[in-house]
């Protein structure tokens, strides 16, 4: 057994305490919530606090993008990449294991892996980015980042990898993006979605937060992640279904066995059976 699934078993009181903290947070939150709205039906309450939320984060958002000079997308009349490429766009919610499976999975079926978390966290850190400051400032606060930085650092970093099979993991994180990038960088084969409770991924990422130094594994980042994903991620999951081009995994059990669920999505692909 894995020392890591060991202590999660068994967590540490340390471990226990960031967990019933950020349940209490969440608890007085919603109870906050609730009082304000006390004169509506309760969905009306829940419908009325999201639309304020979405709102918000709007006018925070543009406001922050007329602060800096975004890039601008490539116009095409097809995309970038043809049908030689085979890109999978690999979804779930913070915490759900994305970054474990993809490491699995490159290593199985020799996928380029592309993190756009992680392309965006070296932007930021990068010397003399412009965009250093916008990116963590919307990390931070849980929001989603242009997706005109998003996609030029994909298109990058696909076009120095010289492979032909990437897993992009953490996108398309909106609808637009999706549309964006299929239409002038390269199509999608299926999105692999891990599906994953919110108290498990909290409870993750809380025991992750000890020792990443990341700036949003903490609970107040954590909630406006999970309301982020909610509101603008889950749509773009039900438009692939829609397409019928969604292949779900639960992500409850183990790391090797969540693989062996997620490794018959990519042999079905291959072979078509």
């Amino acid at each position: 057994m894995p020392e890591w699934e060991k202590g999660w078993k068994r967590p540490s009181v340390k471990v226990l305490g960031v967990i019933i903290l950020y349940n209490i947070y969440s608890k007085l939150t919603s109870k906050k919530d609730e009082e304000k709205e006390s004169k509506n039906s309760i969905n009306a309450n829940d419908s009325h606090h999201s639309n304020e939320t979405i709102d918000h984060h709007a006018h925070h958002s543009e406001a922050l993008q007329q602060a800096h000079e975004l890039p601008t997308l490539a116009t095409r009349d097809k995309p970038l990449f043809g049908d030689d490429y085979t890109v999978v766009f690999v979804l779930g919610g913070p915490g759900a294991g994305k970054g474990t499976q993809s490491e699995k999975i490159v290593n199985e079926f020799g996928f380029t892996h592309l993190s756009a978390g992680d392309l965006l966290r070296a932007e930021r850190q990068r010397e003399g980015s412009k965009y250093g400051e916008l990116i963590n400032t919307y990390i931070k606060e849980g929001q989603i980042v242009p997706m005109q930085i998003t996609i030029n650092l994909l298109e990058d970093a696909m076009k120095r990898s010289g492979s032909k099979r990437f897993l992009i993991d953490g996108f398309p994180r909106e609808i637009e993006q999706a549309n964006a990038f299929e239409k002038q960088v390269c199509k999608s084969a299926f999105v692999l979605y891990f599906d994953c409770p919110e108290e498990e991924m909290a409870a993750r990422l809380l025991k992750r937060g000890i020792t990443s130094g990341r700036v949003d594994d903490n609970a107040e980042s954590i909630r406006k992640r999970f309301e982020t994903f909610r509101k603008q991620s889950i749509p773009v999951v039900t438009k692939y279904e829609q397409d019928n081009k969604v292949r779900k995994v639960s992500c409850l059990s183990d790391p090797s066995t969540v693989f062996e669920d997620t490794k018959k999505h990519f042999i079905q692909y291959y072979t078509g059976n």
